[in-house]
């Protein structure tokens, strides 16, 4: 075969190419921090260290979590970052490197971190989010040097510090920055970067004390990086950056389908876009944690936007909680989390838009309440218990809502349900069955006896509530305020009157008399009782529940 000169003289440039790029390459990562002091060799610590590793490989579509798994003196914090440029292939490449190399290189460590090309995974004993930590930063440079190192120094010191400047001050949106500046005839690429749960003033410290130690270490050379448990920070004199993806283009939309069959969920940062469409004209509600508005995307896309306000119920804790548990969870009976925003105070989530509203809106309005035939509520009923025999049993984790009630079921064009609200969600690890807290959440007429008076929870203790709601779908009618009747202390309490008198088609909403199957009435009235009964073992779990 003959090749023409000019195809030959690209074969000789790629060549040359190729061989300044190994020149100038970086020590090969990872980059790990594995104290010798802390060690364990507890199978309990072990295990909740297995269930936050585990995370991110199911929730491999954001490119940022933290959790924490267990109780003290065995509770384990973890967070995960990749850097913002990345694509979806690379950074769930990424995170599965960092979870192997960690578990390899640190093995038996309460405390250790490892950085890879792109990302980092960080995990410990001690509660770590949100605070800065510039112990130990770890510094790379190029093979390759300046030919002008103290012009360079000068300039690259000048360009860092503005820069970390600017990038401070605007939180940069999409939690990395990047800036290009010119050197004699070349251009400088740079890139900044921290952990979101980072403050503004914190940041700043951060990078600046990343570019002292550049300029210490790495100044000279014709590229760096510095690697710190807060922040990140590179410069090149090449464009290794890419653009970060659009999470709601049409592409993003024909990407990979989850097992729900939803698209996979992209994370982003949404705040500087949303803070303009906050208005009355658009609440959709006001629930306990703040209002919810409607949105409206580029595309044309109708989103939920819930605001969590400053004095709310849930803190910061609660919403990256409910943020890290939705985004694992893939079930069309869960509702689908679009976005996040985290600026400050500010709190947002942004869920695909519900526009029949919640259960409680449409089944306790006297006069919307009347679409609701007879199969629209047992089509609802049965999607509530599918989605969280879900949650119990079948996805990767069991996961406990905690808090299930009728306006935290949402309602699609056709009346589908969908489990909201996860900010006090709990995970369940390995073998736990059930679990206590000192802090009682949740809604009371919706909480198990248990739950209520002594702060345990189990799987038990949404089958409760469940039934609760069971009951109140097919009646028409609130539990919480049902005292003012005189024809019992609650709800549950005239149910059971009626079954122990054989009156129990009395229970039923007027409403249904035409629309009503009288015999899926009797099963699922029965099915409500069995499910509120006082002690949590006498009631069936979910997956007994859709067996009848």
């Amino acid at each position: 075969m003959v090749y023409s000169s000019s195809f030959c003289k690209y074969i000789q440039l790629l060549v040359i190419c190729i061989a300044c790029l190994s020149a100038i390459a970086f020590a090969d990562p990872p980059y790990t921090l594995c104290p010798n002091s802390t060690s364990y060799a507890n199978s309990l610590f072990q295990n909740n260290l297995n269930t936050l590793l585990s995370l991110p490989n199911n929730a491999s579509d954001s490119k940022f979590y933290k959790a924490s798994s267990g109780n003290i003196p065995d509770e384990v914090y973890s967070l995960y970052m990749c850097l913002g440029y990345m694509t979806n292939e690379e950074y769930k490449s990424c995170i599965s490197n960092a979870v192997e190399d960690i578990m390899r290189l640190c093995s038996n460590r309460k405390a250790a971190l490892v950085w890879e090309e792109n990302c980092k995974l960080h995990y410990s004993n001690r509660n770590f989010f949100g605070k800065l930590d510039i112990t130990e930063n770890i510094g790379k440079d190029n093979a390759q040097n300046i030919s002008q190192p103290e012009n360079f120094k000068s300039v690259a010191n000048k360009t860092l510090i503005n820069f970390t400047k600017e990038a401070a001050s605007n939180l940069f949106s999409n939690m990395y920055g990047t800036k290009e500046v010119q050197f004699e005839d070349k251009p400088i690429y740079a890139l900044v970067q921290r952990t979101r749960d980072l403050s503004a003033n914190d940041c700043s410290r951060c990078l600046l004390k990343a570019i002292a130690d550049i300029l210490g270490c790495c100044v000279t050379s014709m590229g760096a990086r510095l690697f710190s448990r807060s922040c990140y920070l590179r410069y090149e004199f090449y464009p290794f950056y890419g653009v970060e993806p659009d999470p709601f283009s049409s592409s993003a939309d024909s990407e990979g389908k989850g097992p729900g069959g939803g698209r996979n969920i992209q994370m982003t940062y949404l705040c500087p876009w949303l803070l303009t469409k906050f208005s009355e004209s658009n609440k959709l509600g006001q629930g306990g944690f703040g209002p919810v508005y409607k949105g409206l995307l580029s595309d044309g896309k109708e989103v939920a936007i819930k605001r969590l306000s400053i004095c709310s119920e849930q803190g910061s804790e609660e919403f990256v909680n409910e943020v890290h548990l939705i985004m694992k969870l893939q079930h069309k009976n869960l509702v689908r989390l679009l976005g996040f925003c985290v600026d400050g105070e500010e709190k947002i989530l942004v869920y695909e838009f519900m526009p029949n509203s919640s259960l409680d809106v449409v089944l306790f309005d006297p006069n919307r309440r009347a679409q609701l035939i007879w199969s629209t509520r047992f089509n609802i009923i049965s999607g509530i218990a599918k989605g969280i025999l879900y949650l119990h049993e079948d996805s990767r984790l069991r996961i406990i809502h905690r808090d299930l009630k009728a306006s935290n079921v949402l309602l699609d064009y056709d009346m589908n349900p969908k489990i909201s609200d996860f900010g006090m969600a709990r995970i369940f690890a390995g073998n736990e069955e059930e679990a206590s807290t000192a802090t009682i959440v949740g809604t009371y007429g919706y909480m198990a006896p248990e739950y209520a008076m002594e702060g345990l929870y189990s799987i038990k203790s949404d089958v409760f509530g469940f039934g609760v709601l069971l009951l109140e779908i097919i009646t028409g009618r609130r539990n919480a305020g049902f005292y003012h009747s005189k024809q019992a202390p609650s709800l549950l309490a005239y149910a059971w009157q009626l079954w122990n008198e054989e009156k129990r088609l009395e229970l039923m909403d007027p409403l249904l008399t035409d629309s009503c199957c009288l015999d899926e009435f009797m099963k699922c009235m029965h099915i409500g009782l069995l499910c509120v009964q006082e002690n949590s073992y006498d009631r069936p779990t979910m997956h007994l529940l859709l067996q009848c």
